[in-house]
């Protein structure tokens, strides 16, 4: 099977002009889904470090308690925040290199790692309605991972859509002209 557009982290399928159905942000052109894959192709991973770390290493369910507590905590409380957006920006910026990474890497017990010290954490603070300790144990796993894996940038995106941030893919706000 030949890899293709569509299933490219690139690809931003809420954009389109004219017949092409997408808009690949690594080139920033617009493009038909359908299209044979580049040599940019990213398609290994979802782009969502988090759902690598559970999912796709540790092995447990993509709806397991922790991945829905994460997901929701993002939808109904990031989201929603002008507070939280460079958060969720700066997931969706590193988040598909740090997915990728960790895919090659498959370190088994780094990722137990941040589960243990980190994502549970998170996740009793979420428990506990304690908004600002989930915020900072959230912000410590960033900063190891980043350490790690050497990504010290942060990139400013323009028209950045918050509603649909968090999810290791950018998204931007679609402005009428």
């Amino acid at each position: 099977m030949t890899d293709t557009c569509k299933t490219c982290n690139y690809l931003d399928n809420k954009e389109t002009w004219g017949a092409k159905d997408g808009y690949c942000e690594y080139h920033r052109i617009y493009v038909h889904q359908s299209d044979s894959a580049c040599s940019s192709y990213r398609g290994s991973s979802s782009g969502c470090y988090i759902t690598t770390i559970v999912h796709d290493i540790l092995k447990m369910s993509d709806q397991c308690e922790i991945l829905e507590t994460l997901r929701k905590w993002r939808n109904q409380v990031l989201s929603k925040k002008e507070e939280y957006k460079k958060i969720l920006m700066e997931y969706d910026t590193i988040g598909p290199i740090t997915s990728n990474r960790m895919n090659i890497d498959q370190d088994k017990e780094l990722c137990q790692i941040l589960y243990d010290r980190y994502l549970k954490p998170v996740c009793k603070k979420i428990e506990e309605q304690n908004e600002k300790g989930a915020i900072d144990r959230y912000q410590d796993m960033v900063r190891h991972l980043k350490f790690y894996y050497g990504l010290e940038q942060h990139i400013e995106i323009k028209n950045y859509d918050q509603q649909n941030g968090g999810h290791g893919k950018i998204y931007r706000k679609r402005i009428e002209v």
